[in-house]
């Protein structure tokens, strides 16, 4: 038994391509053969398995899982939600590699596969050898298990534990006190309907601070807006939103919450590298306080 994916699919960090056209339900199975091929001679049995809302989503999955249950993998479904979360399972549930089945921040009509080791990114190469290894048909079989798990509740705690305005976790603000904020802030979040919509609901529950959300539905259709937050015709909705109802910020997902879009109270957009100077200065303001309390 061998497979042969579509040459286009195969890319530098993940499997991705168009659902019925380049990318089939077939090759999710060998997707799921081909890793659980490369973590078994890696020993390595326990992955963690998660997908967006797409609509081809849950076929993919599902297909995903039989390739590594007919592998004999430990396999733990975490569900629906966003690629991080996917990443956190990993590590909150002692796995050894997760899979996501994700389109991203591509058109609706696309879809994939992100995946992961505990220790590592699994990229370039380690791409290749998959395909190599469907081609040449060097797979394992077993009599795997399956667990369905959710994560969510401890997803959502850990995210809130980095948060200085989360209602758990304010006496943070007495030790970041340059960062939290001088009045109590009004946020607009646009999930663009993608699969952080649920996580954002509930995060945005916990954060002290007056909140607007857009498109929390999960609806792998994408109705209102293509769903990437670095384009700025898709963040057309969320500066509107910011504007006429004077937000101090807007925040706004991809398709599966891996990437966001940042506007200020203006209605400017705050640019990756913008923010990456903001993060950059968090960070080396929270590294000199824990040296000086050595």
């Amino acid at each position: 038994m061998t497979h042969i994916f579509h040459p286009s699919i195969i890319r530098a960090y993940d499997i991705r391509g168009i659902y019925g056209q380049t990318l089939f339900d077939r090759d999710a199975f060998f997707v799921g053969k081909s890793f659980a091929a490369f973590l078994i001679s890696q020993k390595k049995k326990k992955i963690s398995v998660a997908c967006d809302g797409r609509v081809s989503s849950p076929a993919l999955k599902a297909q995903l899982i039989a390739g590594l249950l007919e592998s004999g993998l430990e396999v733990i479904d975490v569900g629906l939600g966003p690629t991080p979360m996917l990443y956190f399972s990993v590590y909150n549930l002692d796995c050894d590699a997760g899979i996501m089945v994700t389109g991203s921040h591509n058109p609706k009509d696309h879809n994939g596969f992100k995946m992961m080791l505990k220790e590592r990114p699994f990229f370039g190469d380690d791409i290749l050898g998959l395909a190599k290894i469907a081609a040449e048909g060097k797979f394992v079989e077993g009599a795997g298990s399956l667990e369905e798990q959710s994560v969510e509740a401890d997803y959502i705690e850990r995210l809130l534990s980095d948060c200085i305005i989360a209602e758990s976790e304010s006496a943070l603000l007495d030790e970041l006190d340059e960062f939290a904020p001088k009045k109590k802030l009004k946020i607009a979040w646009d999930n663009g309907n993608g699969a952080a919509g649920a996580i954002m609901k509930k995060l945005s529950q916990r954060i002290a601070a007056d909140h607007i959300l857009l498109f929390e539905e999960i609806d792998g259709t994408f109705p209102n807006h293509h769903p990437d937050p670095t384009v700025p015709k898709n963040l057309q909705d969320l500066i509107k939103v910011v504007l006429d109802e004077g937000c101090d910020l807007g925040i706004a997902f991809d398709g599966d919450g891996d990437r966001i879009g940042v506007v200020d109270g203006q209605g400017e957009i705050i640019w990756g590298d913008q923010l990456m100077i903001f993060y950059a200065r968090e960070i080396l303001a929270e590294k000199k306080r824990r040296n000086n309390h050595r």
